[in-house]
């Protein structure tokens, strides 16, 4: 399962978050990159998400744990990678939290919309 490589310039797209669905409030229990998948768990905190278990939300930029972080879910759009992506694919939560991957066993959570981008799909149980 190829993980997608995260862009050191990865970023929401700003005129979509206005309608994707957000989870605020929540604390980060450990650090995050801008993009990585993010799901809620022990204490109402923010990890990162994996192949396993609920996918909640990407992160909007870096950020340190202990920070208050709004995760954006369905209809976000984000630059991801600077490699291209395969728009025949679906992309599912990573075995490695806080990925993305080419191929999964549970239900896929992005989809490809140009050659740098995703786009959540879903949120909830991945796997």
């Amino acid at each position: 399962m190829p993980d997608v490589v995260l862009s050191p310039t990865a970023s929401v797209d700003a005129r979509t978050t206005m309608y994707a669905q957000q989870i605020t409030g929540l604390i980060l229990a450990e650090d995050v990159e801008a993009g990585m998948a993010l799901r809620i768990g022990t204490g109402w905190k923010l990890y990162r998400s994996g192949a396993t278990g609920r996918f909640d939300g990407i992160a909007p930029k870096k950020m340190r744990a202990g920070q208050p972080c709004t995760a954006f879910g369905e209809h976000c759009r984000f630059h991801v990678t600077d490699a291209e992506l395969d728009p025949t694919k679906s992309y599912y939560a990573s075995a490695t939290p806080g990925l993305f991957a080419d191929t999964g066993t549970g239900q896929p959570i992005a989809r490809a919309v140009s050659r740098h981008d995703l786009e959540i799909i879903r949120v909830g149980t991945v796997g």
